[in-house]
């Protein structure tokens, strides 16, 4: 199908609903209360290995506290006075029985938010031994909100912590949380020149990932998207400043593609360009189709076009809302196996959502069955 017809044909799908996109949104997030004032009825005890009794009395008298405390605010606040007390044993209440089971993440980290705070080298030692068996899948590690408090009474801290860990196992997850931290408490600078620094050495800038690259150059898209781009490419050349690179074109392409791609087309080809442009189109396609496909056309002599159409076509929704328009796209694909290993994707992924329609798209354009998925037509 020649790129022209297949406006039309996009505008036809568009007519008939095909191309109803969902709204876009974003989550912001908040941050719990701080409490002000709370009394607590006795000063807890502290107790030694042999004191399981005295330790289950403790714990008694702070379950119900607890559950005497009306509001959130005043939970809150009791917990800090329980960690303030003795931290340790605050942070194995959090763990027991008298916390139910899905509160106690979060109970975890207000009580290291306050050790940390107040004994920030012996709350890091606690936090490198128990983060990974104590982090659930879905929540943020504890460095996050270790960092968090760190970094509002010294943000350096925050960095040497984060440099003493770059061998560790969790290296990786301890920068990004570090640099997060920082960039949350209004320590951009710190951040940025941290960053600086580990990219002058390839050695720490591997060992520091992706993510802390990635953080910093989406905060500097905040205010310019240019801006973020001319910082990511003076950094020395590395996969993470490329990988920041990459994730400044996709941001960038949320509000204005054309200017993303554009700029995207001046990277060298070891600077991700083809990766720059492919996360850049898919954005903006997967969220207008019309006008990408309209771009498209205009740059049909791109060498990266068919890549861009494969990226967009591999890595977004399409499939699933229009398997129609997903065919159309692969279509465009000028290279015969580039094309082939397209349609037999969306064809494969089209039957495994939604066999009987595939089925009959399949017989009806001459595929054999299950094998005509990945063969194509005869």
């Amino acid at each position: 199908m020649r790129r022209s017809s297949f406006i039309l044909a996009l505008s036809a799908l568009a007519a008939t609903g095909f191309l109803a996109l969902p709204a876009w949104r974003g989550t912001v997030g908040s941050v719990p209360p701080v409490a002000r004032k709370v009394v607590i009825s006795r000063r807890a005890p502290r107790l030694g290995a042999g004191e399981s009794g005295r330790r289950i009395a403790v714990f008694a008298g702070w379950r119900a506290q607890l559950a005497a405390a009306t509001t959130p605010v005043a939970r809150h606040a009791l917990l800090g006075a329980f960690a303030a007390d003795d931290p340790r044993l605050a942070l194995e209440f959090a763990r027991s029985p008298a916390i139910p089971e899905a509160a106690r993440y979060a109970t975890i980290c207000d009580i290291l938010r306050v050790w940390a705070v107040s004994a920030p080298r012996e709350s890091w030692a606690w936090v490198q031994q128990n983060s990974a068996a104590l982090t659930p899948d879905d929540e943020m590690p504890l460095e996050a909100a270790f960092f968090s408090a760190v970094a509002t009474q010294d943000p350096s801290l925050v960095l040497t912590f984060a440099d003493e860990s770059l061998s560790d196992s969790r290296g990786t997850h301890i920068a990004f949380a570090a640099v997060n931290a920082l960039l949350e408490k209004g320590r951009a600078d710190l951040a940025r020149q941290k960053i600086e620094d580990w990219a002058s050495d390839p050695a720490s800038a591997a060992a520091v990932g992706n993510g802390a690259f990635q953080a910093m150059a989406l905060h500097l898209a905040r205010d310019s998207d240019a801006g973020a781009a001319g910082w990511v490419l003076a950094l020395p050349a590395s996969p993470e400043r490329d990988a920041a690179a990459v994730a400044v074109a996709a941001e960038w392409a949320n509000h204005d593609p054309v200017a993303a791609l554009a700029w995207a087309q001046t990277l060298g080809e070891d600077d991700g360009r083809a990766v720059a442009m492919g996360r850049a189109f898919r954005v903006w396609a997967d969220h207008g189709t019309m006008p990408a496909a309209e771009w498209l056309l205009d740059h049909e002599a791109l060498p990266q076009g068919d890549r861009l159409i494969a990226e967009f076509v591999g890595h977004s929704e399409v499939v699933d809302r229009s398997p129609q328009t997903a065919l159309h796209w692969v279509s465009l694909i000028r290279d015969d196996t580039l094309r082939r290993k397209g349609l037999a994707a969306v064809l494969e992924k089209w039957h495994e959502r939604d066999p009987a329609t595939a089925s009959r798209f399949l017989t009806a354009n001459g595929f054999s069955s299950s094998a005509g998925v990945s063969s194509g037509p005869h």
